[in-house]
């Protein structure tokens, strides 16, 4: 394709009209319509278009994607475009993508969209501006509890395509998360535990076994004891807290270096899960069995894990950062334990509770992110 085809083909960027229901994903529609356009008809509108592609450009570089495979022409053209304006995607800032937004993207943005994109949320990029966060984190009395980095990516959340156990409440759907994270190597301890609570509420006790017996609500006092001791100490708008059911699963399946697997590191559950068939009748210490591709340990087995989000129907379509519903009767919980079938130890498998529910199948692992958005 010629440059002139390629302003050719654009030129729908610029006459295309606002979107009644415009949001950051409704830029790529400019693109969308490259297929029937005309010409590029002022230097003007030859600037608008080369914004529009930095807009794009900014957005795919932070894992902000269209989530539709249907629309590999729109990504070809952007390549193409990126390279025919010269547009180098490591020198996009943030700051650049905030001029370009308001100077070219109409503001009919839903609140979601504009907290993401116009810089009320500005920690889209601060995981990556703060890597001095040392994934080890000081509970008191030499006691560490120790954290892994998970890149923001885009994944399908949900059953996968020859899974014969998923339940219908397993939809496969793309989801994006837009936001590095960090989440418990292993689920946390009942040594953990009592460093921050000074209790030990656990049927099964050992000191590197994993805390249960815990609720949901116990667990935001956790956290919350957590925050105040790390005040000012943290990446600038992150949280200890639960991380939500998409951030748990995308992690479980290996986030960025994902094989696919069944069970969070394996499609054979006994290398990676204490589970029904060999549990022995108790928990196990943590980080025994295998670790999945980004090196978290016990995410199928040993003891259910506590979400932030309140049990719901996953929307059909794809969705970027989800949260789960705004309310419900029972808060999420994920991996499967030392009494499940092979079936609940799948990555995709849902359950919940109520959140003062506590049993001795239950504990969780903690995550340090950004405070969600409802």
């Amino acid at each position: 394709m010629s440059a002139y085809e390629a302003k050719d083909y654009a030129t729908a960027a610029i006459h295309f009209k606002k979107a009644q229901d415009f949001g950051y994903k409704n830029a790529g529609n400019y693109l969308k319509q490259i297929l029937s356009s005309d010409s590029i008809q002022s230097e003007q509108d030859n600037e608008r278009l080369m914004r529009i592609v930095r807009i794009q450009l900014f957005l795919r570089s932070h894992g902000i994607d269209w989530g539709d495979d249907s629309q590999e022409q729109i990504r070809d053209m952007l390549d193409f475009l990126g390279e025919y304006y010269g547009i180098k995607t490591n020198d996009l800032k943030y700051e650049d993508f905030e001029r370009d937004w308001s100077g070219c993207i109409p503001n009919e943005l839903d609140k979601k969209s504009r907290s993401i994109l116009s810089g009320a949320n500005p920690t889209m990029d601060n995981a990556r501006k703060n890597d001095s966060f040392n994934e080890r984190v000081d509970l008191g009395n030499g006691i560490v509890l120790e954290m892994v980095k998970v890149e923001h990516g885009t994944f399908t959340m949900g059953k996968l395509s020859n899974d014969s156990d998923a339940d219908d409440d397993e939809p496969p759907h793309r989801v994006t998360l837009t936001n590095d994270y960090w989440l418990g190597k292993y689920e946390v301890t009942q040594k953990q535990w009592r460093a921050v609570m000074g209790s030990n509420p656990s049927f099964f006790k050992g000191d590197v076994f994993p805390v249960e017996c815990v609720s949901w609500d116990d667990v935001q006092e956790f956290c919350n004891k957590l925050n105040a001791k790390y005040s000012g100490k943290l990446p600038s708008g992150y949280e200890f807290r639960l991380p939500t059911e998409a951030e748990w699963e995308y992690a479980s399946k290996g986030g960025k270096k994902s094989n696919g697997y069944k069970y969070s590191g394996s499609n054979s559950i006994g290398d990676v899960a204490w589970y029904v068939d060999n549990f022995g009748g108790k928990t196990h210490e943590v980080g025994t069995k295998k670790e999945n591709e980004l090196g978290l340990y016990d995410m199928s087995g040993n003891v259910w894990e506590w979400c932030y989000d309140w049990y719901g129907e996953y929307s059909s379509g794809s969705q970027t950062d989800p949260i789960g519903s705004n309310t419900g009767s029972g808060l999420v919980f994920r991996g499967g334990c030392w009494g499940s079938l092979s079936k609940g130890c799948r990555s995709s498998d849902r359950y919940s509770l109520a959140p003062s529910g506590r049993t001795s199948f239950l504990g969780f692992r903690l995550a340090l992110a950004p405070a969600p958005l409802r």
